[in-house]
């Protein structure tokens, strides 16, 4: 930060014989110095929501918490569950990262295996990104209610 300060005194310094440009030299020092100190990162927070057994479970952008001060334009799936599906727009997720738009969270999806239930029940973590880096990873928990099955003859 010193060095910064020593580049803009120079700045500064060198351009007040030309007026005109010591209002473009001051707002870049400006923006020099307030870019690198004020940048963070948006990071995921954790979140449960609850599933009900045998019904696919329809996520929205409320469900998906994070913390920071940009908006929020990507996120990446960072693991996969283990006790049930993820689908993007219909298309079932294999492999991680899997990247999205922050916007089109409403396309996912979180199918439960059949006949399972229980609090706690499967996660995956993921991050979201405000156009920059990807910020810290959030786990998103299922709980899945169970219902009671028609007998089976």
């Amino acid at each position: 930060m010193l060095n910064l300060r020593k580049q803009i005194d120079r700045l500064i310094h060198t351009r007040l014989a030309k007026p005109g440009l010591v209002m473009r030299s001051l707002v870049l020092a400006s923006v020099m110095s307030i870019a690198p100190s004020s940048y963070a990162v948006l990071n995921a927070k954790p979140n449960t929501i609850t599933a009900t057994e045998d019904i696919v479970f329809d996520f929205s952008t409320t469900d998906f918490l994070f913390t920071g001060p940009g908006l929020p334009v990507a996120v990446e799936i960072r693991t996969l569950p283990t006790q049930g599906t993820l689908f993007d727009n219909g298309t079932k997720i294999t492999s991680v990262p899997h990247a999205m738009a922050f916007a089109s969270l409403n396309t996912l999806d979180y199918d439960p295996n059949d006949d399972v239930f229980g609090t706690g029940l499967d996660s995956f973590d993921w991050r979201v990104s405000d156009g920059g880096p990807f910020g810290g990873d959030g786990t998103m928990t299922v709980d899945v209610d169970g219902v009671n099955d028609d007998p089976v003859a």
